[in-house]
């Protein structure tokens, strides 16, 4: 991990633009939940969110919000994940966001809501979450987006301990 880290550190200061460093510093982070290491994973992401924000980048500062709301979710920080998830709705209402920008965001952020009601037990709050996933990748028609529904009627099913119904679903999803 450490050498990987190293690398990190080099291609941040070799990088062409703010958005290359900013993804390079979620890298960071990234390298240290894999070890298992949340708390530093959490500091590195923070870092990022900071870089995005004094970059005034809102796409990038918004994903790295989802990102963080996905970490903590994973280690059962509820209140954490919903904040994060509340700073990217703010992000999302008061900027100018391409509409596939948004798009991709507000699938982002239902997909991250669906897994932690799911895993604080709201299973109907999570199978609204789902249904308006397939009810968006069904007018879309983007086959991505009913995997990503899949995925996430998967978790929900698997949350609410039928293994059968969760084995059914995620067979549909991105094998990823």
């Amino acid at each position: 991990y450490e050498d990987g880290r190293t690398a990190y550190r080099t291609a941040m200061e070799m990088a062409p633009s703010e958005t290359n460093k900013i993804f390079i510093q979620q890298g960071l982070a990234n390298s240290y939940l894999y070890e298992g290491n949340h708390e530093r994973a959490s500091l590195e992401n923070l870092n990022a969110i900071k870089m995005a924000e004094e970059a005034s980048l809102p796409e990038n500062t918004s994903t790295l919000y989802q990102l963080r709301a996905l970490m903590d979710i994973e280690q059962n920080r509820f209140e954490d994940a919903e904040q994060s998830l509340m700073a990217c709705d703010q992000i999302m209402s008061n900027n100018t966001l391409t509409d596939n920008r948004r798009h991709t965001l507000k699938l982002m952020s239902a997909k991250n809501h669906a897994i932690k009601a799911a895993k604080q037990g709201d299973f109907d709050k999570a199978d609204q979450k789902a249904e308006k996933l397939k009810e968006w990748a069904q007018e879309s028609e983007n086959t991505n987006e009913m995997e990503d529904y899949h995925l996430i009627a998967g978790i929900v099913a698997l949350e609410k301990g039928e293994y059968t119904n969760a084995v059914k679903e995620l067979e549909q999803a991105d094998r990823n």
